[in-house]
């Protein structure tokens, strides 16, 4: 029987392949795959926003799954093992990856009044649930901005049912502010930022 006493042990790495662990690898796969499947996913359904850039938020969000759900050896939830917690933990904040959420207006959260033909959200897309706030409080990408904030205030389609109203929804901007997509050049050459930066620079 090998004991510490005998100071004796099992690796079960190969060998100077001691970088390796098995079950550290195996979670990384499990990471990489659900993240790519909720990304490739929101990507088909949101075709105009969505991007592989996004994948951080995506991984971020698999992680968050993988400790809400049990485990097949005993059933026990990870997220509720470390407080030694029989609560089921709250589902009902958790939502597709990449799926259209609306933002009540920053004047309205504030207690504000607006007009009253004014839209009273805009839209963004959801990232995940904010790793220092409560589990109420979401990630949002604004895709006229490129930011991410942390909301509570905010209204989910979690079926990308308004996609097919897709023609009357502002137009993804975040890809251009980030430099991931080039801005499309307008049909004046006098209004193309790139025409114009030349024009600058040749002064």
């Amino acid at each position: 029987m090998i004991t510490k006493e005998q100071r004796q042990s099992i690796s079960y790495c190969g060998v100077n392949a001691h970088n390796q662990n098995g079950k550290m690898e195996k979670r990384i796969r499990d990471l990489q795959v659900q993240g790519r499947v909720m990304l490739i996913h929101s990507m088909h359904k949101w075709k105009d926003a969505v991007a592989p850039q996004l994948w951080p938020y995506a991984i971020g969000l698999a992680n968050e799954l993988i400790n809400l759900t049990p485990r097949s050896k005993d059933g026990a939830i990870p997220l509720s093992l470390f407080p030694r917690s029989s609560d089921p933990p709250r589902l009902e904040t958790l939502h597709p990856f990449g799926c259209l959420a609306y933002v009540l207006q920053n004047a309205l959260q504030q207690g504000n009044k607006i007009r009253k033909w004014e839209n009273r959200s805009r839209i963004g897309m959801y990232l995940g649930q904010s790793p220092t706030h409560a589990r109420s409080v979401h990630l949002i990408l604004s895709i006229k901005t490129g930011l991410v904030s942390p909301q509570f205030h905010v209204k989910f389609d979690n079926f990308y049912e308004t996609i097919k109203w897709e023609n009357f929804m502002p137009k993804s901007e975040w890809q251009y502010k980030a430099r991931i997509l080039r801005e499309r050049p307008s049909n004046n050459p006098d209004l193309d930022r790139d025409t114009m930066s030349r024009m600058l620079r040749n002064k």
